[in-house]
């Protein structure tokens, strides 16, 4: 296996996996009096104004109780915690989090290859790929007065997936005669942002790797492209 295909595994690789042995995010917990909301609030509810309550560990759940949000948590010594938030139409709770690794699971539906020699920029927007994307996250989470929330994740790092191109002529330099699809390794750099559990993502730099013995005759074997994904957190599927 050539160098210049390991380094992006090896990249993938050291982003989702050299902390692995420290699992714990850290989190931020405060509570955020809205603006110019006209609501009473009350003394209680005042004191909690732009009060932040650091915490090094894991959160469990935040549940809804009596316009109470009860945080509940593991702290540094594994001890389960709960702090109490009083919440109403005027104030959101939100948790703050930042964390080794994030998986997404992403397809590139738009993918623009610049121009290579006598061949014009390419430009392909259909869904032949599906990747595992990775790298570490900050998460901002909002729960309202009504027990909804909103989640909102910023994360940069690396992106492998299968995929399937077209061998034609044009793109072979006449080497293939008759087109037929060949299997292609994609790897990527990108920028996701999450939306509850939505996912999209800018690529600012990703390359191909053919994988069929003619991979030589491919003039994007290895070459520089950049696009846009789409995809979902893998959360949304349970893990």
């Amino acid at each position: 296996m050539k160098l210049n295909l390991l380094l992006p595994i090896v990249l993938l690789s050291s982003i989702c996996f050299s902390q692995s042995n420290n699992l714990s995010e850290e989190v931020t917990i405060s509570l955020h009096k809205k603006k110019d909301t006209g609501i009473f609030i009350s003394e209680e509810q005042k004191s909690f104004d732009h009060t932040r309550s650091e915490v090094n560990g894991v959160v469990i759940s935040v549940t809804l109780i009596e316009n109470e949000y009860h945080v509940k948590y593991f702290d540094t010594d594994g001890k389960i915690q709960t702090k109490k938030y009083p919440i109403s139409p005027a104030f959101v709770l939100k948790t703050n989090k930042t964390g080794n690794f994030s998986f997404s699971v992403l397809t590139v539906p738009f993918k623009i290859r610049p121009a290579l020699g006598n061949t014009d920029q390419y430009v392909r927007a259909d869904i032949k790929n599906l990747g595992l994307y990775c790298g570490p996250y900050s998460k901002t989470t909002n729960y309202f007065f009504d027990g909804t929330s909103s989640i909102h994740k910023w994360s940069f790092g690396a992106l492998i997936a299968p995929s399937v191109e077209e061998f034609n002529s044009k793109n072979t330099e006449g080497k293939v005669t008759d087109a037929s699809n060949r299997l292609v390794l994609s790897t990527s750099a990108a920028v996701t942002y999450t939306y509850n559990a939505i996912t999209v993502a800018i690529i600012p730099v990703g390359f191909d790797f053919a994988l069929s013995k003619d991979n030589q005759d491919w003039i994007y074997n290895s070459k520089y492209w950049w696009g846009f994904g789409l995809g979902i957190d893998s959360k949304l599927l349970g893990f």
